[in-house]
């Protein structure tokens, strides 16, 4: 027989169990709740921090577009956000060194990543401040210049040679029998030639084309138009583009620019300049840019080797001049990140 008491008994056993199976079930729920909030923060950290660094590696394709770069900017990856500010920076000569801070920022979380960037030679290679430059010797005669010329090896002047301007050798002067003094300084400090980052301009390229392509200026965009291959350029070219090839650019006479602007024309072989041609161009080759019959040029010409095959006329033309337009990245300037660290890392209370 069931006694009061058994009943009792029996009705705290239930109670109590009761009670355990309610307080395992709150905690099990608690702990899975939290485990989810950990997953979900553990999460947003990863998302902010790959979001900073997608700020420094947007800041670093900026400084190569725009070495003066002083102002930040923000940016939005879907998963969240990032801003960019920039911090002190240091100008030595011709080297720029900057603080760039890079937040991001996803649901809680905040990551801020501190990058160190040299911008060199800054603002852009010295090359760049010559009307012609050759990286070996350079012959000149029945050319007219208005700007600086600077030779890596001898200058050899054959003919009439009038220069506005300074005649710089690393190498020797020579001036042939009969042409009369001509004032150039030879046994300069070398200054070596820019190096064509290829691969640069192909991942920056708007469009990119095959091998023995005719490029005609009016069906071509701002930015560049990179060539696998030789290519042959025609017409008239917006202000502020470029044609970069990897073999030999050809020039037709004809091909021009838009207003006041400047076209860049590089190539990893030669440049061929046809007789006839009256252009606004920055040209740059790393084997040899070849001026054939009468021509003309308003900008700068620099490469391996300049090679001058008529009468021709230079006029210097400040490539990075606002009024150029041309603001797509010059040979020569190298944008290295020198080193990155983390900062705190901030979660935000919900």
């Amino acid at each position: 027989m069931v006694t009061r008491s058994d009943n009792g008994s029996i009705l705290v056993m239930v109670l109590l169990f009761t009670a355990i199976l309610l307080t395992l079930t709150m905690s099990l729920a608690y702990l899975g709740r939290t485990n989810n909030r950990m997953a979900t923060l553990r999460l947003q950290e990863e998302q902010a921090f790959y979001l900073a660094k997608a700020g420094l590696a947007a800041a670093e394709a900026r400084l190569r577009v725009n070495p003066d770069l002083s102002s930040g900017f923000t940016g939005n990856l879907g998963v969240g956000a990032f801003r960019v500010t920039i911090g002190s920076e240091e100008r030595s000569g011709s080297r720029r060194r900057l603080q760039i801070i890079a937040s991001g920022e996803s649901g809680s979380a905040r990551k801020t990543l501190t990058g160190i960037f040299l911008v060199e030679p800054y603002p852009h290679h010295p090359v760049w401040s010559y009307t012609l430059y050759s990286s070996e010797d350079i012959y000149l005669g029945n050319i007219t210049v208005e700007g600086n010329i600077f030779c890596n090896g001898n200058v050899i002047i054959t003919g009439p040679c009038q220069v506005d301007g300074n005649i710089q050798a690393a190498g020797e002067a020579m001036v042939e029998e009969g042409i009369g003094a001509i004032e150039i300084s030879p046994d300069q400090e070398p200054l070596f030639q820019p190096h064509l980052n290829i691969d640069f301009y192909r991942r920056m390229s708007v469009q990119n084309l095959p091998d023995g392509i005719l490029i005609e200026g009016s069906n071509t965009p701002v930015g560049v138009t990179f060539v696998e291959g030789n290519a042959t350029v025609s017409g008239t070219f917006p202000a502020g583009s470029a044609v970069v090839a990897t073999g030999t650019i050809s020039i037709n006479p004809g091909t021009q620019t838009e207003g006041e602007g400047l076209l860049l024309i590089a190539a990893g072989e030669s440049i061929n300049v046809t007789s006839g041609c009256n252009l606004r161009c920055v040209l740059y080759a790393t084997g040899s840019v070849n001026f054939i019959g009468s021509t003309s040029l308003s900008g700068v010409a620099a490469g391996g080797r300049i090679v001058l095959q008529g009468p021709a006329e230079f006029v210097y033309v400040e490539p990075t001049a606002s009024v150029t337009e041309l603001t797509i990245p010059l040979p020569g300037l190298n944008v290295s990140r020198e080193t990155w660290y983390e900062n705190a890392t901030t979660i935000r209370s919900s």
